[in-house]
C-alpha cells in the first residue's frame, strides 16, 4: 500500500522548534567534528536542510470534481453510469413492449414506434445490446419486431413498384426505355415481388407478434399484380428475343412454382401459365428465324436446342 502523505512528508514538516533542536545536534560541517565522516573524506554525508513552513496538506477539489486531476474515469465506472441513467427509459421501452405483445391487434405503425423509440436510446446511450440486457432491454421482441416490419415493408415496396412497371409510370418518369431495358427493369420488379411474397409468408406463420400481416388482402391483389407484370415481360422479350434475359425469367418461373409460400398464396398458377407462354414463344421464334439471339452476338441453332424445359437452367 502506497504510504500516506502525512508519513512521506513527516521528514520535512518539522516545527521550528524541532527545527532548532536538530541543527543543535547535529554536526559540523565546515570542521567535519561530530560526523562519521571527516570532512576531508571523499564519502562524506551530504547535508540536507529542511525547508520550514506550515505542515503539508494533500489537495482538496470541489464536489464533483475528481481530486487526480483530468484523468479519465475507469470504463466501468463510466459503464455503470450509463446503465443507471437509461434504466428508467429501458424499464418504460420493456413496458411498452410488453404491452403490445398482449395487445389482441397490432399494426405496422406501432411496431414502427417502438423500434424508432429503442434505435433513439441506443444512439443516445451508444450502449451495446448485451450491457442493455442486464437492465432488461427486450432483445428478442425487439429483433421478432424487425424482420415483421422488414418483411411488411419490402412487400408495400415491391408491389408499388411493379405497379409503376405495369402502368408504364417508371418509363415516363426515367424517359424512353428500349426493350431491352424495360424488359431488365420488368424482371427486377419481378424477383422483388416474389421474394417479397416468400419473405412475408414465412414470417407470418413464424411471428408471435399479433401483428396484421393481412394475407387475405394480399392473396386477392397479388395475382393480378403478377400476372401484368409477367405479361409486360414478354411482350419486351417478343420485342428483342434474348436468350440471357429469356433464361434468367425461365429459371425464375420454375423455382417460384416449387416454393410452398407461393402456393399458399396461390401464384403457382400464375408462374405456370407465364412458363406455358415463355415457352411457345421461344419455340415460335426459333421456327421462324433459325435461330434464337443473345446479347453477345451469338445465335443458337434448332438443332443445338435443348428441350424447352431445360434450355436456359442458371
Amino acid at each position: 500500500d502506497m504510504m500516506s502523505s502525512t508519513s512521506y512528508f513527516q521528514h520535512l514538516t518539522r516545527t521550528p522548534a524541532s527545527l532548532t533542536e536538530a541543527s543543535a545536534a547535529a554536526p559540523d560541517t565546515q570542521t567535519g567534528k561530530g560526523s562519521a565522516y571527516p570532512i576531508s573524506s571523499p564519502h562524506r554525508a551530504p547535508t540536507y536542510h529542511p525547508r520550514e513552513g506550515p505542515a503539508f496538506q494533500p489537495p482538496t477539489s470541489a464536489p464533483g470534481v475528481d481530486p487526480l486531476g483530468p484523468f479519465p474515469r475507469a470504463k466501468s465506472v463510466v459503464l455503470q453510469q450509463k446503465l443507471q441513467d437509461v434504466q428508467p427509459d429501458v424499464a418504460d421501452l420493456r413496458r411498452t413492449v410488453e404491452a403490445a405483445l398482449s395487445s389482441k391487434s397490432l399494426h405496422l405503425a406501432d411496431v414502427e414506434a417502438i423500434l424508432g423509440r429503442a434505435s433513439e436510446l441506443q444512439a443516445k446511450t451508444r450502449l451495446s445490446e448485451a450491457d442493455l440486457k442486464t437492465l432488461g432491454w427486450p432483445s428478442e421482441a425487439l429483433h421478432q419486431m424487425q424482420e415483421a416490419a422488414h418483411a411488411l415493408k419490402y412487400w408495400r415496396q415491391s408491389e408499388e413498384a411493379a405497379k409503376e412497371v405495369v402502368e408504364g409510370r417508371f418509363s415516363s418518369a426515367t424517359g424512353a426505355q428500349s426493350s431491352a431495358a424495360s424488359l431488365q427493369i420488368a424482371l427486377e420488379a419481378l424477383e422483388a415481388l416474389l421474394s417479397s411474397c416468400i419473405g412475408l409468408t414465412a414470417i407470418s406463420k413464424v411471428s408471435p407478434l399479433p401483428l396484421d400481416f393481412n394475407l387475405d388482402r394480399r392473396t386477392k391483389t397479388a395475382p393480378s399484380v403478377l400476372s401484368a407484370l409477367l405479361d409486360q415481360a414478354l411482350v419486351h422479350l417478343r420485342d428483342e428475343p434474348d436468350i440471357a434475359i429469356a433464361g434468367r425469367l425461365e429459371t425464375m418461373l420454375k423455382q417460384g412454382r416449387k416454393r410452398r409460400e407461393i402456393q399458399e398464396l396461390k401464384l403457382d398458377d400464375v408462374l405456370a401459365q407465364a412458363s406455358l407462354e415463355l415457352t411457345d414463344l421461344l419455340e415460335s421464334h426459333i421456327r421462324s428465324t433459325g435461330t434464337f439471339a443473345s446479347r453477345s452476338g451469338s445465335n443458337i441453332a434448332p438443332h443445338h436446342r435443348r428441350p424447352p424445359d431445360g434450355i436456359w437452367t442458371a
